[in-house]
Parts: structure tokens; C-alpha cells; sequence
């Protein structure tokens, strides 16, 4: 005959176990909560990147290779990136920016842009990738109901104000 014993360490390895589980379930619900409004899905961000690179990168590239530099093999641009923190510290600094400028209403606008086919800008700095596509990040305000981008500056008396970029740049 068997006798079955108790071991003392089972109980507090089932009981890890349970809360690990419990704590798993919390926060799926909790994540649930968190996800964006706008997010969307994997099959849908597929779908996207596919008709784009049918319906407009591949124009770009057939214009550029047989328009304005023919018998080059131009690759157009598919993506930006930008690290976490680089965002992260681009943001911090509009959010001050804005906070000097008294600006309530923040929002951004992400702008496609196209490097100059030369190899230096106006500026005479460089430019770093020659007929490229690429986006800039705007940060916008709220004025009578519509959004505009914005930059900060300071004026002669010390006080940040906003000048609205539609006032200074033609789009």
C-alpha cells in the first residue's frame, strides 16, 4: 500500500501559479483598455503598404528613372524611421515649446517631403539623401477650429509666441 504525503511546497508553487495566471488575465483586460482609437490591424497595414507600393512607388520610380535621371536605378522610399527616444525627446520638446507659447490644443501632422536632387541644400549644409522621399513632423495647433503647424519663437521682450507655418511657407 502507498501512502500519499503532502509536500509543503507544492501549496505556495500552485499558489505563484494561480496569481501569475490571475495577474496575466488582469492585465490582458488592462492592455484591452489601452489600445489606440486609430490602431490598426496587421492585415490592414498590409494591405496599405501593398497599394502603395503598386499605386505610388512604383510611379516615383518610373518617373525618376526615366524622367529626370533616365538609366538610373532609382529605389523610392517605402519607410521613415525614428528610434523611441528620439521621438520621445521630440515630443518632450514641442510639449515645452508649446507650454511656453501657451499653446492648449497640440497635435502633429506628418508631411511627405523629397530631399533637392543636389548635393547641398541653399544652406550650403548637406544633404544626406540626394531625390529621396521622406516626411517631416509638424506640430500644430488649433485656431478657429482648423488645425495649423506651427513653430516657436521667442520675441524681443523674452515671450514665446507661435507663428503659424502657413504664414511663412506656401504648401
Amino acid at each position: 500500500m502507498k501512502t500519499i504525503t503532502r509536500s509543503r511546497g507544492a501549496v505556495p508553487i500552485i499558489i505563484v501559479f494561480l496569481s501569475l495566471i490571475t495577474l496575466s488575465c488582469k492585465t490582458g483586460r488592462n492592455i484591452q483598455k489601452l489600445v489606440p482609437e486609430k490602431l490598426i490591424s496587421l492585415e490592414q497595414a498590409r494591405e496599405l503598404i501593398q497599394n502603395y507600393n503598386v499605386h505610388r512607388a512604383l510611379i516615383i520610380k518610373q518617373y525618376e528613372d526615366s524622367v529626370r535621371n533616365p538609366g538610373d536605378d532609382f529605389v523610392p522610399a517605402k519607410f521613415g524611421a525614428y528610434t523611441r527616444d528620439e521621438l520621445k525627446d521630440y515630443f518632450r520638446y514641442i510639449e515645452v515649446l508649446a507650454k511656453l507659447a501657451n499653446i492648449d490644443s497640440l497635435g502633429y501632422q506628418f508631411y511627405f517631403t523629397t530631399y533637392p536632387e543636389s548635393n547641398t541644400y541653399r544652406t550650403n549644409e548637406t544633404v544626406k539623401y540626394p531625390r529621396k522621399n521622406g516626411f517631416c513632423i509638424v506640430p500644430t495647433m488649433s485656431k478657429n477650429g482648423m488645425e495649423f503647424g506651427f513653430q516657436v519663437l521667442r520675441t524681443a521682450n523674452g515671450k514665446f509666441e507661435p507663428l503659424l507655418i502657413k504664414d511663412v511657407v506656401a504648401a
